[in-house]
C-alpha cells in the first residue's frame, strides 16, 4: 500500500512538472545550475611512492565546482565557484584555494550574439582554436574577454573575439 502511494506521488510530480514546464513564457527569468564535488583520502604507501612528505599532513583532498546560470529572454549570465582544498593529487598545486574564476554576460538573437567575460569557443574542428573544460582532468582553458558572433544568412558565420586564456 505504501509503495503504491509512493509510486502514485512520483507519477503526479512527473506529470505535474511537465504541465508546469509547458506553461513557461519565454520572457520569464530562470535560474539553474549544477555542482560537483570530488574528494579522496590518501594514505602513505612506500610501494606507490606516496610518502608523508608528499602528503604534507593533508590526507583528505577536495575539488568542488558550482555553476549558477540566469536566463531571461535574450539575456544570459552565469558564475562558477571553484574550490581546491587542497587540490586532488595530480592537479596543479597552484589551484590551491577557492573563488569565482568564471563569469559571463551574454545577449543575442538568431543573427547576433555578444558575450563579455569568460567563454568557450571553437573554430571549425578545433585545429586553430578550441577552448573547453574537462573538470575530471583538471583542464579548463576558457577565454576571458569579448566575443561577437554574426550569422547574416543560414550557413554563413562570422566570429570575432579578443581575450586571454585561463591557465
Amino acid at each position: 500500500m505504501v509503495a503504491r502511494r509512493a509510486l502514485l506521488s512520483i507519477l503526479i510530480l512527473v506529470i505535474g512538472s511537465n504541465l508546469v514546464r509547458a506553461q513557461e513564457i519565454p520572457g520569464n527569468p530562470t535560474v539553474h545550475g549544477n555542482f560537483q564535488i570530488d574528494a579522496q583520502t590518501y594514505h602513505p604507501d612506500d610501494a606507490l611512492g606516496i610518502t608523508d612528505s608528499l602528503l604534507q599532513g593533508k590526507t583528505m583532498r577536495l575539488n568542488g565546482y558550482g555553476d549558477v546560470r540566469f536566463s531571461m529572454w535574450r539575456f544570459n549570465a552565469g558564475i562558477r565557484y571553484e574550490a581546491y582544498i587542497p587540490p586532488l593529487a595530480g592537479y596543479d598545486p597552484q589551484y590551491q584555494g577557492q573563488g569565482i574564476p568564471y563569469w559571463f554576460v551574454d545577449y543575442g538573437d538568431d543573427k547576433l550574439q555578444v558575450t563579455a567575460g569568460h567563454f568557450y569557443e571553437q573554430f571549425g574542428m578545433g585545429m586553430i582554436l578550441r577552448s573547453y573544460q574537462q573538470w575530471d582532468l583538471g583542464y579548463d582553458n576558457s577565454i576571458n574577454g569579448f566575443r561577437v558572433k554574426y550569422n547574416p544568412v543560414a550557413g554563413l558565420y562570422f566570429k570575432a573575439l579578443i581575450g586571454t586564456q585561463r591557465y
